[in-house]
């Protein structure tokens, strides 16, 4: 499994990559609104600097040892890491009230393949 170091600091922020070079969650902020996009970029910016936001409007528990950093339009799951890492599994643009189980899932799904490779001693960083 492919990591993107996107940020390190304090905390070391890393994004699951494609089987490629691609880092998905940099495709996925570079494709969203600017203004949008600004916004995500400094809740990991801060995430790096002083571990997840502590408010509820910037950043939240979904459950299943899962979390999302917010904006108002974007969301970013992350699971947490021994040794202040933060894995950012995917983003999505919010369309609609409550969160769609399937982007959870989709979460969940990555977070348990990250620790199997992990285990494996298959987990490659991937230069930014």
């Amino acid at each position: 499994m492919k990591l993107h170091r996107v940020k390190q600091a304090l905390w070391t922020i890393y994004a699951i990559g494609g089987n490629d070079e691609s880092c998905p969650l940099r495709d996925f902020l570079e494709a969203a609104e600017a203004g949008e996009a600004k916004k995500m970029y400094a809740r990991i910016a801060y995430s790096a600097q002083k571990g997840p936001p502590r408010n509820k409007e910037q950043c939240r528990d979904i459950g299943d040892k899962i979390f999302e950093l917010k904006t108002k339009d974007l969301r970013v799951f992350f699971f947490y890491d021994k040794e202040r890492v933060i894995v950012c599994s995917h983003g999505w643009e919010k369309d609609q009230q409550k969160l769609d189980p399937r982007e959870k899932e989709r979460a969940i799904r990555a977070r348990t393949q990250y620790f199997a490779a992990k285990r494996d001693g298959l987990l490659e960083v991937v230069a930014p």
